[in-house]
């Protein structure tokens, strides 16, 4: 990977946007996150900031998105990805992989923190 940064010349950081969110928590798990208002018992259905495990279920999710294109042309932490290329074709090319492969998982990008 770090030649792969050494020749790069393009970079685009794009952050994504309620990612935590787009996370199910599985049926049989949603009593645990349960909450007691005076409304009445409410679980959530999708993952919550907070939970001790939300960092490691959301990069296996990265993974499973953008898994065979890590040290290639992206650098992934959490919600954040950085793509990098050596060439400005080639960037494109990367940036239209990366920005494809997220719509097809239904992840979306929060433009006001892309670079």
């Amino acid at each position: 990977m770090r030649n792969q940064l050494l020749i790069a010349r393009f970079y685009t950081l794009i952050d994504l946007k309620d990612d935590y969110h787009r996370l199910l928590i599985a049926p049989e798990d949603r009593e645990k996150t349960a909450i007691c208002t005076r409304f009445g018992l409410f679980e959530y259905v999708v993952m919550p900031f907070g939970l001790c495990n939300a960092p490691g279920a959301f990069h296996r999710l990265m993974n499973q998105v953008l898994g065979d294109l890590y040290d290639i042309c992206i650098i992934c932490y959490l919600d954040n990805i950085r793509i990098f290329s050596p060439n400005p074709n080639k960037h494109r090319q990367d940036v239209a992989e990366v920005l494809q492969r997220l719509q097809n998982h239904s992840l979306y990008v929060n433009a006001a923190k892309c670079h």
